[in-house]
């Protein structure tokens, strides 16, 4: 039905776009009729002789009046487009009127010439099917009148040239019509395809616009998000500082059984707390696309082995066996991301141990090299499993293993601690590496955990330096133990400074991370000033003699760290120079690469573990020594 319509409608449109092909013909027609007619009119007066001259002059004038007529009407736009086929009517008739009166007042055979003239014309000037017909009838039936009444030799002659004529006059009219009928028609489909395609294209242009407000209304939510993120691994983790710090200085003091078990409580719970402000920071930069996963080389074998020593005073408190298989066939050193893999590694072993009561944990690493018919030629494929002997996972329970914020136990009075964070962030780092992660368990029977990626081959340089430096900590990892020292005076240290001291600025306007920093300084054997925001740094640093070092808070009132490293690298001589490490809990990816841009010569995220702040440092006035 709607095919029909649309049909119709193309119809329509083609008759009347040969209408107005017809009307800008028919005004030239007219007037050619008009000057013909009117100069034959004249010319019969004066050649014209016997009876009935009258009646064909009169004929004449009558033909080139209408004509005149016609043209005149559509000069004057008295005729519309719809109506210029019938327009023509009274100029035909009165043509053919003209012309056969001329044949039958003469009594000349010979003036059927004329006729048959007439006929093509009414051919190559009409446009109208019935109208073309209707001329062509009317002529053909004054055309064998003439003959019937006019008694000549050339009779038969003339019949035969009539046969001639029509087929001739009615091919021609029939290829015209169809002609113009299939070009008006093309021209008619092809301006109402490019009708649609522009409709189209407005509707598609009106989609895209929609999909770049929500595109550009996505990115102000992950800017949003990111600034979110920023100030929430701030505000989380500076706290977090000054709690895990102080609570180590106070597990290594002489405490009481009570006192030890009451401190014992707080780490534990302050490191749980850590891992889960570390978990949550973890997915949003997921999601955000914005976890890097570094490429380095690296041991798999220590980093095993590494996990397994971390975690195996747990198990024995809790009477597992903690093993390790297969660490001598894996001695290949391979490139990829050693803090990650290794954070996956200690929660699926964390996990194992968690919930396995009775029993062992069995940790096996192996490492395959591909063929080289392989498309991953070049690389190895490293294979971690963990398996327990716990109570196994069903099937219902596997589906859901894996999603954010679920625990396969999740009661209010569960013994497990945790976010239900782990398993979906290790998955998602292994998606990341190219690789998966999947569970085999029975219920009964245990669960095994596997981790498998493909990963190239490190060199026989890299290898050499993968053995030598060995695997860095992950942040899930506990911190390591801080120096023993006495709780004694702050130091305000400058004028009082010992020889061969190192002479180090603090930026910080946290006061508990002030004192932990003053605290790590004493067992450092630096000599500390401490200062609240960036602004006071500035002063010290132009007031004073040059210091050694500027540890920097990032975030700070009145002047922020980034401004002040920037005031800093302004600085001529020895002042401008001086080696600035960030202490900072905005660890991404994106802030770690500004502040280096801005001129700081290190990072150390907060909560500061004080071993990687003495090593940083050492590291940095090496580096200025050479």
């Amino acid at each position: 039905m709607e095919a029909d319509r649309e049909t119709n409608k193309i119809d329509m449109q083609v008759q009347q776009g040969l209408n107005n092909i017809y009307m800008r013909h028919l005004s030239k027609v007219s007037l050619v009729m008009f000057l013909y007619y009117s100069f034959i009119s004249v010319s019969h007066v004066f050649i014209l002789e016997g009876a009935g001259w009258q009646w064909i002059v009169a004929s004449s004038v009558i033909a080139a009046g209408a004509g005149g007529a016609i043209h005149i009407l559509i000069r004057l736009e008295r005729i519309s487009a719809e109506h210029s086929q019938l327009a023509f009517v009274p100029v035909g008739l009165s043509a053919i009127v003209a012309v056969f009166a001329h044949v039958f007042f003469s009594g000349e055979l010979l003036q059927l010439t004329n006729g048959g003239l007439i006929m093509f014309a009414i051919a190559f000037v009409t446009l109208s099917p019935m109208i073309f017909g209707s001329l062509f009838a009317i002529s053909s039936v004054f055309y064998w009148a003439a003959l019937m009444t006019i008694q000549s030799p050339d009779t038969v002659h003339f019949a035969f040239m009539y046969v001639a004529v029509a087929a001739l006059t009615i091919l021609c009219f029939v290829l015209r019509y169809r002609t113009l009928y299939s070009a008006e028609r093309l021209l008619i489909s092809n301006r109402n395809k490019a009708a649609k395609l522009v409709e189209a294209s407005k509707r598609i242009q009106e989609n895209i616009d929609d999909v770049r407000a929500s595109a550009e209304a996505a990115e102000r939510a992950n800017a949003a998000k990111d600034v979110f993120l920023a100030n929430t691994t701030h505000e989380l983790r500076t706290p977090l500082t000054g709690v895990l710090g102080m609570m180590d200085f106070l597990a290594e003091s002489n405490l009481d059984d009570d006192q030890r078990q009451a401190v014992d409580a707080a780490q534990f719970s302050a490191r749980t707390l850590l891992v889960v402000v570390n978990d949550l920071l973890d997915i949003a930069k997921l999601d955000a696309g914005k976890l890097e996963i570094k490429a380095e080389p690296f041991m798999p074998a220590t980093v095993v082995s590494q996990v397994v020593d971390l975690l195996k005073t747990k198990a024995e408190s809790k009477g597992l066996a903690l093993s390790v298989h297969g660490l001598r066939r894996a001695a290949s050193a391979l490139m990829g991301d050693p803090v990650r893999i290794g954070q996956i590694v200690l929660n699926l072993t964390d996990n194992a141990i968690k919930f396995t009561d009775e029993g062992e944990v069995v940790v096996a690493i192996k490492i395959r090299e591909n063929s080289q018919e392989s498309a991953l030629k070049g690389h190895a494929n490293l294979r971690i499993t963990v398996q327990d002997s716990g109570s196994g996972i069903s099937e219902e329970d596997q589906k859901r293993l894996f999603s954010r914020f679920e625990q396969l136990d999740g009661s209010a009075a569960r013994s497990s601690e945790g976010a239900g964070l782990g398993l979906s962030i290790c998955l998602g780092l292994a998606n990341q590496m190219g690789g998966r992660i999947t569970v085999d368990s029975k219920m009964g029977m245990g669960s095994t955990f596997c981790l498998d990626v493909d990963l190239p081959i490190a060199s026989e340089e890299d290898a050499d330096k993968a053995r030598r430096r060995g695997v860095p900590k992950t942040e899930t990892r506990p911190m390591a133990a801080l120096p023993t020292l006495a709780l004694g005076d702050d130091d305000a240290g400058d004028e009082d400074a010992v020889q061969g001291q190192l002479r180090v600025l603090l930026a910080e306007d946290n006061a508990v991370n002030q004192l932990l920093v003053r605290k790590l300084a004493k067992g450092f054997n630096w000599n500390l000033t401490v200062v609240n925001n960036g602004e006071e740094a500035i002063f010290r640093i132009e007031d004073e003699r040059p210091f050694d070092l500027v540890l920097m808070d990032i975030r700070m009132p009145k002047m922020d760290g980034v401004q002040a490293i920037q005031r800093i690298r302004s600085m001529s001589g020895e002042k401008g120079q001086v080696p600035v490490i960030a202490l900072t809990a905005n660890t991404g990816v994106d802030q770690e690469a500004v502040y280096k841009q801005q001129g700081m010569s290190a990072i150390v995220g907060k909560p500061i573990d004080s071993l990687l702040l003495k090593s940083t440092v050492d590291e940095i006035l090496t580096k200025k020594k050479d």
